[in-house]
């Protein structure tokens, strides 16, 4: 019995150095605590939004007054509701939340080039076709209905009153311009096409072209507001030790920026977007490395001066 009186002091201490070595290790990952405090990574905050499972490819979109707004499903469990939430980056506040017009139902956000619209369209055929109107135009800033979209395609709509082609999810068009960005799984580069015809012009290849992970990957390109830079989101899917590699372009100058890999177990999802300044990438954790109970997280990266 005195011994282990002696003994409880030692392993209280055993134990709290113990607990401190794991908060430690946790809380450098990236866009953690002890990671943001010392400027380990490139992100400069985190969020966490409750009951929020976001949309793939094209998530979100950043209104000229800077709300961000979010689209994906209400809760995690069945039935899913499809829902838009208005989140202020500036106080990591939710400023809203309700449902969109139409019932439960997968579907597509397109955003405006401008980022002052965004339209919802119906992606699965069986109940598109019972659907009507089968999506509809809001605005970004309050999430309003400006217009209903009668019959849509999800996959190849654009907005009427825009001159934008019209691309696969994971490409990017640049601006208002006939010229597409699409990515190399090959070489983890870009490669640029100019519509019509999709002749290819460019080819924007990293000097680590062959250090892309060999696993199956998940990956996008995302144009800024101007065309002006494109991020190409490179995420392993098969691996959970292989966290995202961002790589950062100049298209006018043709030379990669910056890079930044995240840690295991933080990798970014492919429907991440630039922010108006063009100096961050907003996009949340991987579904797969997250917790359904403890929300969906929202990373901001800083990425260029």
């Amino acid at each position: 019995m005195k011994i282990m009186n002696r003994l409880r002091p030692v392993i209280v201490v055993i134990a709290l150095i113990v607990a401190s070595v794991f908060w430690i290790r946790t809380s450098l990952g990236t866009c953690e605590t002890l990671d943001r405090w010392l400027g380990r990574s490139a992100c400069v905050a985190k969020y966490t939004i409750q009951d929020m499972r976001p949309l793939g490819f094209a998530t979100m979109v950043q209104a000229p007054d800077n709300t961000l707004r979010i689209f994906g499903y209400n809760g995690e469990k069945s039935p899913l509701v499809a829902t838009q939430i208005a989140f202020d980056l500036t106080t990591g506040v939710e400023k809203d939340r309700k449902p969109l017009p139409f019932a439960q139902m997968a579907y597509r956000a397109i955003p405006a080039l401008a980022g002052d619209r965004v339209a919802v369209i119906c992606l699965s055929s069986d109940i598109c076709d019972r659907q009507r109107p089968q999506g509809y135009i809001l605005s970004s800033q309050d999430g309003a209905v400006l217009a209903e979209v009668p019959v849509a395609d999800a996959l190849s709509w654009t907005f009427p009153d825009e001159e934008r082609i019209s691309v696969r999810l994971d490409a990017a068009v640049l601006a208002d311009s006939h010229v597409a960005a699409y990515p190399d799984p090959g070489t983890g580069g870009i490669i640029l096409r100019k519509f019509p015809g999709a002749v290819e012009t460019e080819r924007l290849v990293p000097e680590s072209a062959r250090q892309v992970p060999a696993v199956a990957t998940a990956f996008a390109v995302k144009a800024s507001l101007s065309g002006r830079y494109i991020a190409v989101i490179n995420s392993a899917t098969g691996d959970r030790d292989i966290g995202t590699r961002l790589d950062v372009w100049d298209v006018g100058a043709k030379k990669m920026i910056n890079q930044i890999i995240t840690d295991s177990g933080h990798r970014l999802d492919t429907n991440a977007i630039w922010s108006r300044d063009e100096r961050h990438m907003i996009g949340f954790r991987s579904f797969t490395d997250s917790d359904p109970d403890e929300g969906a997280a929202l990373y901001v990266l800083k990425v260029r001066d």
